[in-house]
């Protein structure tokens, strides 16, 4: 039926989780024909709202040259500051850059919501190899669209 390779299914009282290595949407598709090949199989009735609720989680890797984790001049200024002191206190320099740009809900608001968009450095990758990791709760398309968005963004704002 699909030709890509399912990581984990998980099946709770509450809700199904899908993990592959394609696209959120390709997993929702997935999740969908699964129902629906359980639902004739069984001769059960999956009611229409079963996937009314869903919490995604989008994971990228990517290359960009725009300054993505170039936040404020403050925050250089407090990177700076470290750098300096580590030199001082650890005896070897070592230049500290902005690595994380986290955006997360209000936990007031619910305690078991979908996850935050972050960017990150890619973990072991050179700063100068400019490869990023990225987690969203929306869609796969919808991800990549927020990252291109972020990079115009910032590369019309030099």
């Amino acid at each position: 039926m699909f030709d890509l390779v399912i990581e984990k299914v998980i099946i709770y009282n509450g809700g199904i989780v899908v993990d592959t290595l394609a696209s959120t949407e390709a997993s929702e598709k997935i999740l969908r024909g699964a129902l629906h090949w359980t639902a004739e199989q069984f001769r059960l009735k999956v009611p229409s709202e079963a996937l009314k609720r869903r919490a995604y989680i989008s994971q990228l890797y990517f290359y960009s040259d725009a300054p993505l984790l170039k936040l404020q001049a403050a925050f250089a200024a407090v990177a700076k500051i470290c750098s300096e002191q580590v030199a001082e206190n650890f005896g070897q320099h070592l230049s500290y850059f902005p690595s994380t740009l986290t955006l997360q809900y209000d936990p007031s608001e619910t305690q078991a919501g979908p996850a935050p968009f972050s960017i990150q450095r890619a973990l072991s990758a050179p700063f100068q190899d400019k490869r990023f990791y990225s987690v969203a709760p929306v869609r796969t398309k919808i991800h990549v669209e927020l990252i291109e968005h972020l990079e115009r963004e910032l590369m019309t704002a030099l």
